[in-house]
């Protein structure tokens, strides 16, 4: 059972928009697609392996902290007789291990998600003695890109490869009860301990005048500016009626300007004219309460 189910972080969210409405650096580019594929990792985990496990209690994307250090869990599962931790990893193609460091072919070093590992493990197993929990603790790398081959790997029990999955799976879900009370209180005591705070983001910083102007393709992410007999149509040939491409702009405006009121002339300009705005009055009307009056009449989110 997945306790604290897994997300899409806000992080990957704010950069999708802006990654259609503005020039991400090379650096910024490639840390969103990393968070991307990262994130397509972790749900192929989820679907591939965790769900062969369904008498277990799974916390997903636990973002902790302890002694002012932070540290994120992939995937955990509490149990009663022994606790398991996760670093989930979607590498593709051919790597190497050279006393002790990871390359790629090409030879760019990347960081040891053993390291990684070790250091979750410390941090979590602090935690949870904080919490007076002194039940075992067990940790794994999870490689789940069929895509992937390492050179030169030694036996390490904590790394797991795509072809190891059948009998890993095959031994845990021996190791593991049907969840207590106990359990279950560990598992409230942790998710209450997540960390949503938008501090620990790498998000460039940007303005609302300096960003492009239109609606998001829901498919493709390309940016639409114009309509085609009130319906949203993409190059990609992706087709859309207004209101819930609207709805969805909106929502992106709500998480790039959370500190912005919402107006029918605001929208407008946001969606770069692509409806009128009688249009975007009606669905801010429907969907939305009104407050204020005058010019400083706004919408808010239903109650």
């Amino acid at each position: 059972m997945f306790y604290k189910n897994r997300t899409e972080s806000t992080e990957i969210k704010m950069f999708r928009s802006l990654d259609g409405r503005m020039q991400l650096s090379p650096k910024e580019k490639s840390y969103f697609i990393n968070q991307v594929k990262g994130y397509d990792g972790e749900v192929l985990f989820d679907q591939q392996w965790l769900t062969q496990l369904p008498n277990c209690t799974i916390l997903n994307d636990l973002l902790l902290e302890i002694n002012n250090n932070t540290f994120q869990i992939d995937s955990m599962i509490v149990s009663d007789t022994t606790n398991y931790f996760f670093e989930v990893k979607n590498f593709e193609g051919d790597f190497i291990i050279n006393d002790k460091k990871w390359f790629t072919v090409s030879g760019t070093e990347i960081q040891n998600p053993l390291i990684q590992l070790t250091r979750s493990e410390t941090l979590l197993r602090k935690l949870l003695l904080e919490l007076g929990i002194t039940t075992p603790l067990v940790g794994y790398v999870i490689l789940v890109n069929p895509e992937f081959h390492l050179y030169n790997a030694p036996h390490i029990p904590s790394l797991i490869f795509p072809n190891q999955q059948s009998r890993f799976l095959a031994n845990l879900s021996k190791q593991l009860t049907s969840p207590s009370k106990k359990v279950e209180k560990i598992a409230n005591q942790l998710k209450a301990m997540h960390i949503t705070d938008t501090r620990f983001t790498k998000v460039p910083s940007y303005q609302f005048e300096q960003l492009k102007k239109g609606i998001l393709c829901g498919g493709c992410g390309r940016l639409i500016r114009k309509s085609q007999s009130g319906k949203i149509v993409c190059t990609c040939g992706a087709i859309e009626n207004s209101t819930p491409a609207i709805l969805r702009s909106i929502d992106e405006y709500r998480l790039l300007f959370p500190e912005r009121k919402i107006t029918t002339n605001d929208i407008f300009e946001w969606t770069g004219g692509v409806v009128s705005r009688k249009v975007i009055w009606r669905i801010l009307k429907q969907n939305f309460a009104i407050t204020g009056h005058g010019k400083s009449a706004h919408y808010i989110i239903k109650e």
